[in-house]
């Protein structure tokens, strides 16, 4: 059955051409953001989304312009504000694809917000939230998004799995979730989407609703379908299963196991389709699971399974068994998502082996952080079958559309207007050559003989031709006290050095051979230890290794004498890191009068940072966060451009000083006064009431001030803001007798911070909506934060059961609202989901047994009406026949 969206669409084509920037902007994990418009991926830093794990954004398919996004509960539009009507989305921010968000075909203001269900619904209430979706149009809040509709039901049970592909013709899409042993396919039209699912029964079957986790990916060019079971029950693990899927019919076949190895979570496709990708854990001796691992599978090789490649075999140390999601991005790279400040990449993800060039951790993002989770797209924004070579600056570069892709005509933009007519092509398969190099964006407008017109969007790095010498060598400090010629070197930083750039992509091999044939790159190449002094390794610079840029780099080991050590006294170091700035100023103009006029002195948290010479302290800059109890240390290095002079430690001795903040303190009038009292013990006070002891009695709101001097003579001034405690009123809300009952606690003062809780004050929470709410009795408790004055009620909440199963097993055998014989007048009956009326019944009725005129009813889900004291209660339970 279809669900019709109800907003007419004027529309004067059959077909949507797509450009392909609807995933230029990624919103994920701890208020991080990625936008991708120009190729390279750039820190997005005012995003209001903080995620677990799942998510989903869409952007503007012509401009690249965040147009909403969301982590499955809330949504929120491109000012960062939450959209109108954004909230209580039946995803969760820790299902792992909680959300994806699909354009309505034929529509540009029209978007359906499909969600999956979650393990900690199952571990919560024993039932799942199932798969729903939301509607978004474009015309509300004056353009900035409104939801029309929401959490209308798909599949009443589900699992954290979901994919979107465009059908074969490419007008449509198929939206694939998966339970248990059934995948199942709707097809969403210009119409809406239909309820009524294609049906694929196939597969293990995944019962236990604790290994409903892990992600689920559809190939860009719709052929296939991989998915990662988490298995946490009985014991952990993990299968990696491939199958065909029929993007004419919805239908997924043909399983293959890939891999029951290791803990598998993420999976990706290539964006030709030919390669897959997993990430997972490995499980140790004692099934817990360690090491993360990233696997390439070649889907063209003779044997899927005996082409596995490990990107990534990463030793663990984050405590969780999720090895992060893969996600595939515009510029065609997949990104690689853990904890921490930055992402990982396969760059090459189309190629086999090391030629991928895993880059770990290389993805900034700024001042955020990322989770688990990445963004979850429409596949087919990814496609691509265009094969790229010559990319070394004046090179004639060419563009090669694979002829399964049925074309039949092409216009080109190759983003590149100084060429002048040659910026445009209309040949399948052209050729072009840039002017300079460069990052270009490559626009390209397909017509096929099957499908709709579509539009891609490629970004071709054209290499420079560097003025390069043949040979460098890079000098490195031994620091370990053994003089074995052997140190960590950042074999990155040193080649941004020499080039004087950090925009130029490099690789390093041990061998020439290997250089040359892109094969066994060194895998860590900021913490590269030697094997003897004076080892040569190769460095190619850029993406092809034709383009002559290979260059022998020598690893040169300077053993160096120990510099001189010194210590400096200071008061109160988190107040005045200035303090600390100045005198490392003074002291590098103080050690460099011992060396030559070329040598150079840099300062440095650890000494790792020395070794490797990251993280340099920018002494210009705003002081760097430095937090020390007693002492700070800090290393410097002297060198020059062909040695290193000396390393030496400066200490900061800290003395005990004035560290507290101001207090904000509240005190309940009934008490008379309050007492102010500084956190730490001082030698001397001078309040400003005139008193000079340790602490003060007063009885009056208003700001106090005192003046300490520490026993090592560090001197401050503390503040104390003194506000009396206000008398709260509030009014009590009650929804029951609902699929999902709340109470709802609103201050008539919202200025006022409250504490509410439901359950006599044992846990608390700082606003007063309590939701999905179980029938019972609680104990309703709301106090200041003083614990001045408080509010105490039992309320009642009443309900109906979510389910029942009408087998004559004593349990759950017919269906009531809870309770039911203490609600005189109570009158219910119950409906199917045509409205046909099923059966009719008061407060002292047994319940109803899932029959209708001596008939079964099957398992579905129907809805009630109950009339209780002159109110009307709407809501739907499932009845389940096993």
């Amino acid at each position: 059955m279809k669900q019709l969206v109800a907003i007419i669409v004027f529309t004067l084509v059959s077909f949507q051409v797509l450009a392909q920037r609807d995933a230029a902007n990624w919103y994920f994990g701890n208020f991080a953001g990625l936008d991708f418009n120009s190729g390279i991926p750039v820190p997005i830093e005012d995003g209001a989304l903080d995620t677990t794990e799942g998510c989903s954004a869409i952007s503007d398919k012509d401009t690249g312009e965040i147009l909403f996004y969301t982590e499955g509960t809330t949504v929120w539009n491109r000012n960062n504000d939450v959209m109108a009507n954004g909230t209580n989305l039946l995803g969760s921010l820790s299902s792992t694809q909680s959300a994806v968000i699909i354009p309505l075909p034929g529509s540009d203001t029209i978007f359906y917000i499909i969600t999956t269900d979650e393990v900690q619904a199952y571990q919560n209430t024993g039932m799942g939230n199932g798969i729903n979706y939301s509607i978004v149009s474009m015309l509300g809040d004056g353009g900035l998004g409104e939801v029309i509709e929401k959490n209308t039901n798909l599949l009443v049970e589900g699992s954290e799995k979901i994919s979107v592909v465009e059908t074969a013709d490419g007008v449509n899409y198929w939206v694939v979730t998966h339970f248990q042993d059934t995948f199942y396919s709707y097809l969403l039209d210009a119409t809406g989407i239909d309820t009524t699912p294609v049906i694929s029964t196939i597969g293990p079957n995944i019962d236990d609703f604790e290994n409903f986790r892990g992600a689920m990916k559809i190939a860009p060019n719709g052929s296939k379908l991989a998915i990662s079971h988490c298995l946490f029950q009985p014991s952990l693990g993990g299968l990696a299963y491939l199958y065909d899927f029929d993007n004419e019919t919805g239908i997924v076949s043909n399983q293959s196991l890939i891999s029951d190895e290791l803990v598998y979570y993420g999976v990706e496709f290539s964006s030709d389709s030919s390669k897959l990708y997993f990430s997972g854990k490995t499980i140790d001796d004692l099934g817990q699971s360690d090491r993360i691992v990233i696997e390439q599978y070649d889907l063209n090789a003779p044997s899927i399974i005996g082409s596995r490649y490990n990107v990534l075999d990463l030793e663990n140390g984050l405590l969780s068994d999720l090895a992060g999601g893969l996600q595939i991005a515009m510029n065609r790279k997949i990104y690689h998502a853990l904890p921490g400040m930055n992402i990982s990449v396969i760059n090459n993800p189309k190629l086999v082996g090391p030629s991928v060039n895993f880059s770990q951790n290389s993805v900034d993002l700024g001042f955020r952080s990322s989770s688990f989770g990445l963004p979850q797209y429409i596949q087919s924004f990814f496609e691509s079958f265009i094969t790229i070579d010559h990319i070394c600056e004046n090179d004639e570069t060419t563009f090669t559309v694979d002829p399964n892709a049925n074309v039949t005509t092409a216009s080109w933009d190759f983003g590149d207007p100084a060429s002048g007519a040659d910026n445009t092509s209309t040949a399948i398969n052209p050729t072009h050559s840039f002017t300079e190099a460069g990052l270009y964006t490559v626009t390209v407008t397909f017509e096929f003989t099957d499908r709709v017109p579509k539009t891609f969007v490629e970004f071709v790095q054209i290499i420079p031709l560097l003025d390069l010498p043949e040979d460098i060598t890079f000098t490195q400090c031994d620091i370990d006290g053994v003089d074995d010629g052997r140190s960590v070197f950042n074999l990155v930083d040193f080649a941004n050095a020499e080039f004087e750039t950090n925009n130029l992509l490099y690789r390093f091999y041990n061998s020439l051979e290997d250089a040359q044939l892109d094969e066994n790159p060194i895998l860590s190449p900021t913490t590269y230890l030697n094997d003897f002094n004076g080892e040569i390794v190769y460095l190619v610079i850029g993406d092809d290794q034709s383009c002559n840029n290979i260059i022998e780099v020598t690893l040169d080991v300077s053993v160096n004498p120990s510099g001189t050590d010194f210590t400096y006294q200071l008061c109160d170091i988190l107040l005045s890191k200035q303090d600390v700035w100045a005198a490392l100023q003074n002291l590098g103009s103080e050690i460099l009068q011992n060396y030559a006029d070329d040598s150079t002195v840099a300062f440095y948290l650890t000494l790792d940072d020395v070794v490797i010479q990251v993280n340099q302290l920018d002494l210009g800059s705003v002081p760097h966060s430095i937090i020390a109890l007693d002492f700070l240390s800090v290393y410097y290095i002297v060198s020059n451009s062909a040695d290193c002079l000396a390393v030496g430690e400066v200490t900061f001795d800290v003395l005990l000083g004035v560290e507290e903040e101001n207090k904000e303190i509240n005190f309940c009038t009934s008490d008379g006064g309050v007492a102010l009292v500084t956190d730490d013990q001082y030698a001397s006070y001078q309040w400003s009431t005139g008193e000079t002891t340790p602490s003060i009695i007063v009885d009056e709101a208003g700001s106090y001030n005192v003046g300490v001097e520490s026993f090592g003579g560090c001197t401050g001034n503390i503040q104390f803001n003194v506000t009396e405690t206000e008398i709260f009123e509030i009014s009590i809300e009650v929804s029951d007798f609902q699929q999902y009952n709340s109470i709802t606690v609103t201050p008539s003062n919202t200025s006022i911070d409250l504490l509410y809780s439901i359950d006599g004050g044992v846990t608390t929470q700082m606003n007063g909506n309590f939701t999905n709410l179980v029938p019972k009795y609680y104990n309703l408790v709301v106090r200041d934060l003083d614990g001045c004055n408080e509010y105490n009620e039992i309320i009642l909440i009443r309900g109906a059961p979510r389910y029942f199963t009408p087998n004559n097993d004593g349990v759950h055998d017919v269906w009531h609202v809870n309770q039911a014989i203490n609600y005189q007048g109570l009158e219910v009956t119950i409906f199917d989901r045509f409205g046909k009326l099923l059966y009719a019944m008061d407060y002292n009725d047994r319940g109803w047994d899932g029959t209708y005129k001596g008939i079964l009813m099957p398992t579905s889900a129907y809805w009630y009406r109950i009339n209780y004291e002159g109110a009307e209660y709407y809501g739907h339970f499932t009845l389940i026949r096993r």
